[in-house]
């Protein structure tokens, strides 16, 4: 008798391990709201607990992986990238001081390898956590440096550093660098950055070019803001950067009124209005090919004037992307 209740004991005691084990890895959400480099909307997935696989939409593009534990990595291929999303979830009881958190609910942390080399954060909250409305009023994305693309033609050149990119176009051809634009024009927001000069004789570089913005050094060290497509006498004396130092770019920017303001070491210097929304980046370097992105440096060729006429010099640094989402703001 003893015997026997001593094996009913053990059974019952391994199906307890058994079930609470099953709950734990059934407890965590399955559609999250996510931020990905700025990029924000629904992943949402399901959990085969057999071999943990994981598959589902994300952004609403299909995705696989698997979930073990905490640990969730997940494959995408959007527009012919290849993405590999991993990422912890996490909560306050598990540690990750300085991490995004909400209340006492799960969130996921980690980082997005894109195509073998560049890495991005992400991060993901329960939808359950934010109710209806699950997107910020604000929301902020960091540029950094190794996600712009380099570009050159002819003998000019251009850099990634850590923490800055550069170009070098003062010779025949051109040098300029792309990266994804990770806003859209639906909504307000502004721009950030600090340039400096590296020369004093530039002509036509372009600071930052996104389709709606476009500053630029027009003749040495003064800067003038374009409207794409329209006569080259839109564009007017702002103000004159000093070469060799740092200076600090703000742009306000307000597609739905067609205007910007723009500020330079912390002072307003001029506003822009009727501005097109949105539209392409003219350049006569057929090589540009920039849908929803932004370009900065002399992008133009060794064809156009000889290959000297548009040329410059200079650094960037410090890209920071403000959205004002909340209408009104």
């Amino acid at each position: 008798m003893k015997r026997f209740l001593t094996f009913n004991f053990l059974i019952i005691f391994v199906g307890l391990i058994f079930i609470s084990s099953v709950y734990a890895k059934r407890r965590y959400p399955t559609i999250w709201w996510v931020n990905g480099n700025g990029y924000t909307g629904t992943l949402q997935y399901r959990v085969n607990y057999t071999n943990n696989k994981v598959s589902g939409t994300l952004l609403g593009t299909p995705v696989s992986g698997y979930l073990i534990g905490r640990h969730i990595v997940l494959h995408r291929y959007p527009q012919g990238k290849t993405q590999i999303w991993e990422g912890w979830i996490m909560d306050q009881t598990r540690g990750a001081p300085g991490l995004i958190s909400y209340k006492r609910e799960y969130f996921i942390a980690g980082e997005i390898v894109e195509n073998g080399e560049k890495i991005y954060p992400w991060y993901a909250l329960p939808k359950r956590a934010l109710g209806h409305r699950p997107r910020p009023a604000i929301k902020s994305s960091i540029i950094y440096a190794n996600q712009w693309q380099k570009h050159r033609l002819g003998l000019c050149s251009a850099s990634i550093a850590p923490g800055k990119i550069c170009v070098n176009s003062m010779k025949p051809g051109g040098a300029w660098l792309t990266t994804n634009r990770p806003y859209n024009f639906l909504s307000n927001y502004t721009v950030e950055f600090e340039i400096k000069l590296r020369h004093r004789d530039n002509h036509w570089l372009v600071l930052y070019s996104d389709g709606f913005l476009f500053l630029v050094i027009d003749w040495g060290t003064t800067l003038k803001h374009y409207q794409l497509g329209k006569p080259y006498n839109v564009s007017r004396p702002i103000a004159n950067l000093k070469a060799g130092v740092w200076n600090s770019i703000r742009m306000d920017a307000y597609p739905k009124r067609r205007t910007f303001d723009l500020f330079v070491n912390g002072q307003k210097v001029s506003s822009a209005y009727n501005v097109t929304v949105p539209n392409q980046f003219y350049t006569q370097n057929q090589f540009v090919d920039c849908n929803n992105c932004i370009v900065v440096g002399d992008p133009d060729d060794i064809t156009y004037k000889g290959g000297l006429y548009n040329r410059g010099s200079a650094c960037w640094r410090k890209f920071k992307i403000t959205e004002k989402l909340k209408p009104g703001i």
